[in-house]
This record gives structure tokens, sequence and C-alpha cells, in this order.
């Protein structure tokens, strides 16, 4: 098993050579982990609100089942594109 042992003492097989070059050193790879480390509970928690808000918006719309009902949801779909185009082409 020399080359399991090969690969657990070399941290560019370990974190990729794509990966670390994008750094200076592995210290700012350490210190870049720390600051995701803060943000991702603040995603978590962003993606969580704006999931449980479109579930509010689209029972109130379409009721309790609409994510059983894609039917439904396809004048929605419709309709965002429509004002998606608009916003593009203003």
């Amino acid at each position: 098993m020399q080359d399991l042992q090969d690969f657990k003492n070399d941290i560019t097989l370990i974190l990729s050579k794509d990966r670390l070059e994008t750094y200076d050193n592995l210290e700012q790879y350490k210190e870049n982990l720390k600051l995701i480390s803060l943000i991702t509970p603040k995603i978590s928690n962003l993606e969580i609100y704006l999931r449980n808000a479109l579930d509010y918006c689209l029972t109130q719309i379409k009721g309790n089942e609409w994510v059983f009902d894609e039917v439904s949801l396809i004048p929605l779909i419709e309709e965002l594109k429509e004002k998606k185009k608009e916003i593009t082409h203003s």
C-alpha cells in the first residue's frame, strides 16, 4: 500500500494541485476555509428562507398540492419567462 501512503503524504494530491494553485500558500487556503465556515450557515439560512417563502407564495396561489401538480405551475413559469424578457430587454 505504498501508493496510498504516498497519497496521504502529498498535500497536492489530497487537496488537488488546481485548488492549491489559486492560493499563494497553504495558510491562505486555511484562512479561506475559516471564512467559508462563517459564511456557510448564513447561506444555508438564506436558502431555507427562500425555499419556504416560495412554498408559502405558491401555496397561497395554487393551494397545498402545488408541489405535486406540475401542470398548475406552467402558467406561472410562462409569466416569469415573459417578465424576464421584459427585464432583459429594458
